[in-house]
């Protein structure tokens, strides 16, 4: 009954109306603001997707497709560096990804196949970003700011993986400040590189 009753006051909520204790004869949670914090609570994502029809997953879906757009540009601007990356670009992002995404994918449960495809096909572009850093850095050398891109990319390919393991996997708490950290830490080195190239 309670889980029916937090249905009731959440759609009642999340439709901005205030006959939320009309609704449920006996709540269980009595008021509109218990009914939020009930919501937001960390461990209630099953209940925010369940009662806004995956809107969170679509957000969350849209986030990634606008991210996912901003590492076709990396790729497009490292390869306008230098063409002969690609085929080692291609190579490194074939044997990364298939070392390092089915272990992932197989520890986390995503709430759609669609979404689990779309994961399998950001983390490859993400690995691609940095495959094609790292094939750089090889061909033209050691210099400061590639080896410095190169470290963000790797940043960026490690942030995501935990992003990913921590939105679908086990919730450890580490993780999501070790995912930041490096989140951060990799987009700095990234515009740091950007400003003075």
């Amino acid at each position: 009954m309670a889980v029916n009753n937090s249905t009731i006051l959440a759609r009642a909520w999340l439709e901005g109306t205030n006959d939320y204790q009309q609704r449920i004869p006996n709540p269980v949670i009595s008021t509109l603001e218990q009914t939020q914090r009930a919501l937001w609570a960390p461990n209630a994502s099953y209940l925010r997707n369940q009662f806004t029809g995956g809107k969170s997953m679509k957000i969350f879906a849209v986030g990634i497709l606008a991210f996912l757009s901003g590492h076709f540009l990396y790729i497009a601007a490292l390869i306008g560096r230098s063409p002969a990356i690609i085929l080692p670009a291609l190579i490194a992002t074939a044997v990364l990804s298939a070392l390092a995404i089915p272990p992932l994918m197989k520890r986390i449960t995503a709430p759609s196949a669609g979404l689990k495809i779309f994961g399998y096909v950001y983390l490859v572009v993400v690995i691609a970003m940095f495959s094609c850093a790292a094939a750089l850095l090889v061909t033209l050398g050691a210099g400061a700011l590639t080896l410095v891109f190169t470290l963000g990319a790797l940043l960026f390919v490690v942030s995501d993986f935990i992003m990913i393991y921590y939105s679908f996997g086990k919730k450890i708490k580490p993780l999501r400040a070790i995912n930041l950290l490096c989140y951060y830490i990799g987009q700095l080195m990234i515009a740091v590189c950007i400003l003075l190239a």
